[in-house]
């Protein structure tokens, strides 16, 4: 059995051997024949090569014009030089592969340098050709002459000129097969890797060659399309790059173009409307040139824009996909030009109309705000302006600067005001405007006359605004610093509060600084000194904080919220962290908006200013919305969820004490839906933190009407003691020496109230679009139609019913694709594009939902 097993094992390795014989014969003479074709080819090639130089000579005894023989040099350039080398290469192989073995070393000291013979030849290939083709043209009779001459085989002369542009490819595809076929331990396999190699070097290089020469010859095609020889001959290193179909608008109108983007500038090819004659514009690109994307609009889409110099072009791209092409491509040369001139001397300035709110929308007189994002090295920070200042700004900027061209903004028309089209093309005109001072004034500083303002304060923009990048070096380290800090944190799960998720937040997002951060502000609380001492530039208004108590601020021209939170927040309330409060606009209707951080106080309408009412609205618009002064008041606007808001709460008494009154403000203003037993404990609360003793009168002046009207006094009075007995007693088990009875309750109450759902929500009133119930409708969820309430937390968006806050809807922030908000309208797509136009809703706070839905979003995104 042994013997048995010993032979079948004899036979499989003898077997394996015979494979292996048959497998390596079958290689070697793959290789031979990839050997024999080398041979072949070349030896063809070198042959046909000395066709073209008979050509050459054939073509010069019978073209009788000095001027058609010149022609040939064009045409047959350096093709004896080619052969040449190409000899030299087939004589250095040929003798070693006749005699050739498994062990034959073929390739050694094979050298192939002379083949850059290859890139004049190539280059020139596309001007020679077309030389060729005009003589042939000019001379039928030779194309007929040549093609029946023995050498020629039958084909046109065009078969052989370019066979030297197809060899050099050629080469690397039977190196690659001739690799493959040899032995790895072949003695010449080093030899064989090192000639393919060095034909993909020439080749590459070619390539590039060509790809320059061919460019370059696109240059003066253009130069000569466009009748402008500066295109060609102004710089010989100048490149074409890219080239495409698309829009701009000029002037307020849209104009069909086709631009060509060089390594040094743009050119913009249009027909003229009247002459029918093609025109172009030329615009130079340099380091400090800017391509910026656009969000698209309801009209307008595709948008992106160039920022050159003191001019922007505003481009509408034919589709999406070519946008970005183009963005990438005018891109890719504003960094080669960068790389190139090393020249970093100005902070590049970008401008963005981030969107548009509707203001005293309950008015004859309601206006459009456009709200204009700036941003200069990593500082950013918004401006706010109405059509009718857009339109006095972009006067005074023509006289500023005369020579620069800017565009008129779309004509304002009562009737059509407030069109959605009207709109975006005035926030397209209105972006280009600023965009173009700014950097003008950049380039130029303006020469000022007494008592003239300067174009930075004009834009309610600080006077050393660019300057601001080099200030904000420090604060750029600090908030590296606070981001590494707070990773360990994390790694750690240790607890955290609400200072540390938003700080967290903005440094991990935002390289972006906002001007309030890096500034000393100028804002000072009146108290701390007489009204005699406030300068004539400056005013004072009035700031509400909790229960109703009035704090009066010095302020200057160009003083934006965050300023005014800052010192309240500081210098008043003493609290430990304040980026969660917020100014509030409140008109006599009770309707509120929060107001940003970069608003110039100053610029809101009807706000008291020492006594008198801001003169930015005029008599007749005060008459025409029958307005009262509008309240600034400060209140606390963004939530987190409980388990960071109360790590803050117990380490800061005075946010603590803050926070019950603003939630016993919200209690009364209604809030909050409760049935009657949790408004019988939270007014226990109330009476206890208070210190107010329980009398129908106390209730009575807390309550509004409406509420304790429907409930008679005694039973108020009866509940309210059980209650505040109940929580007496919890009180006293939690007594200790270092915190008082109050302080307890504060934080008793505010661990109830916080689990009340829209206690951490940000709520507002929103009508439902009929497009939005309609798709409702066919989705069969009919409950959302007519007003409802919009319900924004840090881990969801609810839709609440009208009547009883109920949750009829919820939308996950993951599951949100993009928001776009309209003077009017919020949209909110989802990526499951149901409902398919997106949940639509009409409200004139759509900017101000918008950036709270962004902001918890990316906060939710952020903590998962």
């Amino acid at each position: 059995m042994n013997k048995f097993k010993q032979i079948v094992k004899c036979l499989a390795i003898m077997l394996n051997f015979f494979k292996y014989i048959a497998k390596d014969n079958k290689r070697e003479k793959f290789r031979r024949n990839v050997l024999k074709e080398i041979l072949k080819t070349e030896y063809d090639y070198i042959k046909d090569l000395g066709v073209l130089e008979q050509l050459n000579q054939i073509l010069k005894e019978e073209l009788t014009l000095v001027t058609d023989q010149k022609l040939l040099e064009k045409i047959f350039m350096n093709v004896s030089n080619i052969k040449e080398q190409n000899q030299k290469f087939y004589d250095q192989i040929i003798n070693k592969a006749e005699k050739i073995n498994r062990n034959s070393i073929i390739f050694e000291d094979v050298n192939v340098k002379g083949f850059k013979e290859y890139y004049h030849y190539c280059r020139h290939y596309n001007n020679s050709s077309k030389v060729l083709e005009q003589l042939l043209k000019k001379q039928p009779q030779l194309e007929r002459s040549l093609i029946n001459k023995e050498i020629m085989r039958g084909m046109p002369i065009t078969n052989f000129t370019i066979k030297p542009v197809q060899r050099l490819p050629k080469y690397i595809l039977l190196f690659k097969e001739l690799i493959k076929g040899t032995r790895k331990d072949d003695p010449d396999i080093e030899n064989i890797k090192g000639l393919f190699n060095e034909f993909e070097r020439l080749n590459d290089e070619n390539n590039k060659s060509m790809d320059k020469f061919l460019n370059r010859a696109r240059v003066e095609d253009l130069s000569k399309e466009y009748q402008d020889k500066s295109i060609f001959e102004q710089n010989k290193e100048r490149l074409f790059i890219y080239e495409d179909t698309t829009s701009i608008i000029k002037e307020g109108k849209e104009l069909n173009v086709r631009f060509y983007i060089f390594t040094d500038m743009i050119l913009i090819g249009y027909e003229d409307a009247e002459s029918k004659v093609r025109k172009g514009m030329k615009y130079k690109l340099d380091s400090q040139t800017i391509v910026k994307d656009q969000l698209d609009t309801k009209y307008f889409t595709n948008l992106f824009s160039l920022v050159i110099q003191d001019d922007v072009i505003q481009f509408i791209a034919q589709s999406k996909e070519i946008k970005q092409k183009s963005i990438q491509q005018f891109q890719k040369v504003i960094n080669y030009i960068k790389e190139k001139s090393q020249v970093y001397d100005e902070d590049p300035i970008t401008v963005n109309v981030v969107g548009t709110e509707e203001r005293f929308s309950y008015s004859i007189n309601k206006y459009t705000i456009y709200i204009v994002e700036i941003e200069i090295g990593k500082i950013v920070l918004k401006i706010y302006i109405r059509f009718s200042k857009a339109q006095e700004l972009l006067s005074i900027f023509r006289k500023r600067y005369p020579q620069a061209k800017f565009e008129e903004i779309s004509s304002s028309n009562w009737l059509n005001n407030h069109s959605t089209k009207i709109i975006e093309q005035r926030m397209i005109q209105i972006e280009k405007m600023i965009q173009q001072v700014l950097i003008l004034n950049q380039k130029q500083p303006e020469q000022l006359k007494p008592n003239e303002q300067s174009i930075l304060s004009l834009l309610t923009l600080p006077d050393n605004f660019y300057d601001l990048p080099k200030m904000n070096q420090k604060i750029d380290i600090e908030i590296k610093r606070q981001l590494r800090s707070f990773i360990p944190k994390q790694q750690q799960q240790l607890q955290q509060g609400i200072s540390d998720v938003m700080d967290a937040y903005f440094s991990a997002k935002n390289s972006q600084i906002r001007v309030s951060t890096i500034q000393d502000t100028q804002v000072t609380l009146v108290n701390d000194l007489s009204r005699d001492q406030i300068e004539s530039n400056r005013k004072e208004i009035d700031v509400y904080l909790i229960d109703n108590k009035c704090v009066k601020i010095s302020i200057s021209q160009i003083t934006r919220a965050a300023e005014i939170v800052k010192v309240l927040a500081e210098s008043m309330l003493f609290l430990m962290y304040y980026k969660d409060f917020k100014l509030i606009l409140e008109d006599k209707y009770l309707n509120r908006r929060v107001i940003d951080d970069d608003e110039v106080i100053l610029q809101l309408h009807k706000i008291s200013v020492r006594g008198i009412l801001n003169s930015s609205i005029n008599k007749l618009e005060q008459f025409w919305t029958n307005s009262d002064e509008e309240k600034l008041l400060f209140r606390k606007v963004i939530y987190l969820d409980p388990q960071y808001e109360f790590f803050e709460i117990y380490q800061d008494q005075n946010r603590m004490e803050y926070l019950v009154l603003q939630f016993f403000e919200e209690i009364r203003e209604l809030k909050f839906l409760f049935n009657r037993q949790k408004l019988f404990l939270y007014l226990a609360f109330y009476l206890i933190i208070k210190q107010k003793e329980l009398k129908y009168e106390n209730i009575q002046k807390y309550l509004k009407s409406e509420i304790y009207e429907q409930i008679e006094s005694k039973e108020w009075e009866m509940e309210v003691k059980k209650y505040m007995s109940q929580i007496n007693s919890q009180l006293i088990q939690l007594e200790s020496e270092k915190k008082s009875k109050v302080y307890l309750c504060q934080y008793q109450f505010l661990k109830n109230i916080y689990y009340e759902k829209e206690a951490t929500m940000n709520i507002y009133k929103l009508e439902v679009h009929r497009e939005l119930q309609k798709s409702l409708i066919k989705m069969n969820k009919p409950d959302i139609q007519g007003n409802i309430y919009i319900g924004l937390s840090q881990q969801k968006i609810s839709l609440l019913s009208l009547l009883d806050k109920q949750v009829i809807q919820e939308i996950q922030y993951q599951e949100i694709d993009n928001i776009q908000s309209f003077p009017n309208k919020l949209v909110i797509h989802t990526k499951n594009k149901q409902p398919e136009k997106g949940w639509k809703f009409i409200t004139f706070q759509s900017f101000e939902i918008k950036m709270l839905i962004s902001f918890y979003k990316e906060l939710s995104l952020n903590q998962s």
